[in-house]
Parts: C-alpha cells; sequence; structure tokens
C-alpha cells in the first residue's frame, strides 16, 4: 500500500428475509468481505438462512481450493 493511500473499507450490511434470495444476497456480500447479518421474521427462517449461509460459504472456499 502506498503512503497516503487508506486500506479498503467495508460496510455491514443487514439482509431482511432469510428464504433463497435473501441467503444469496448475503453470501455475495459476506464474500466480499462485508460483515452480515441475516434476519426474518420468523426465528425459525432465520436460524434456518444462517446454516444455509455457513453452508453456501463453506462450498464456496471448497470450491476455490486449488
Amino acid at each position: 500500500m502506498s503512503s497516503g493511500s487508506r486500506p479498503p473499507t467495508t460496510t455491514p450490511i443487514g439482509v431482511v428475509g432469510a428464504g433463497t434470495m435473501g441467503v444469496g444476497v448475503a453470501q455475495c456480500f459476506a464474500e466480499a468481505g462485508h460483515p452480515v447479518t441475516l434476519h426474518d421474521p420468523d426465528p425459525a427462517a432465520t436460524a434456518a438462512g444462517e446454516r444455509r449461509l455457513r453452508d453456501g460459504l463453506r462450498a464456496a472456499r471448497l470450491l476455490r481450493r486449488p
């Protein structure tokens, strides 16, 4: 990094809706390095979405390995 340049910043992201679309959006932001909070009005849906998000991130890491 050259002197005077700033490190890249990340913006916290909140995703409302833990269905297929919400988890996909959350995964895209998480893979880009943003901290993500996933929320759904139904606590069971939030928990299921968080599991799918973790599984998706794990699978993406495995696919990127040489």
